[in-house]
């Protein structure tokens, strides 16, 4: 191949990578644009001590809402590591295997598949792919200096066969669908603080429950 041939096929592979950058990063100007549009806010990366609760539960909803984001199940796992784990002192930020889940006032540890299989049945399933949620006060309800509860307002997407198998306006049997109709669905999480180890000073959850438990 003569030199001149070769030096035009280099220009012309980096030119097709340059390309294929561009589109790429005209691509992530339109989804934010559109999350804009939406008011959808990029969750941060993970927890840290500068995050508030209520900065806190809006990653948790931001992850629910878009649960495959950018890839399958990343909002669940996403949604994992803002959970307190078990044995918080003496864990690195991912390593976590078991994580608190507080369902009403009683719960437990769940691994990775239990958490996930948690947030798919009812009545978690509503917090999936919701269509909007909205926090039901500006600042958290603070449970001494350690422990706070935060009310959030969901409205559920609606899900195929909800109507024919609960009926307009309400959720299938067994709870298996919700339609717009049926309005928004109060839900509370709650919050601990961390106090040792590395997730020291960070705000996690410690789980949810349905209705609105920040302000009994």
């Amino acid at each position: 191949m003569r030199p001149g041939r070769a030096g035009r096929g280099a220009r012309g592979a980096r030119a097709a990578r340059a390309a294929a950058a561009f589109d790429g990063i005209r691509l992530a100007a339109r989804f934010e644009a559109c999350c804009a549009a939406r008011e959808l806010r990029r969750p941060p990366a993970g927890p840290g001590p500068l995050l508030p609760p209520q900065s806190v539960v809006a990653a948790l909803m931001g992850a629910l809402q878009r649960p495959d984001y950018p890839e399958a199940g990343a909002g669940v796992r996403a949604c994992f590591a803002f959970c307190e784990p078990r044995g918080a002192a003496g864990l690195l930020p991912g390593e976590a295997r078991l994580v608190r889940l507080r369902r009403d006032f009683a719960g437990g540890w769940v691994d990775g598949d239990a958490f996930r299989a948690t947030l798919e049945a009812p009545p978690f399933n509503a917090l999936m792919g919701c269509e909007e949620w909205r926090p039901c006060s500006e600042m958290p309800r603070f449970l001494g200096g350690d422990r706070a509860a935060q009310a959030v307002r969901v409205t559920p997407r609606r899900r195929l066969g909800a109507a024919r198998a609960g009926g307009e306006g309400g959720a299938g049997q067994g709870g298996q669908g919700f339609s717009k109709e049926a309005g928004d669905v109060p839900f509370t999480f709650f919050l601990q603080r961390i106090d040792t180890g590395p997730f020291s000073g960070c705000w996690l959850s410690s789980g949810a429950a349905p209705g609105d438990l920040a302000g009994a």
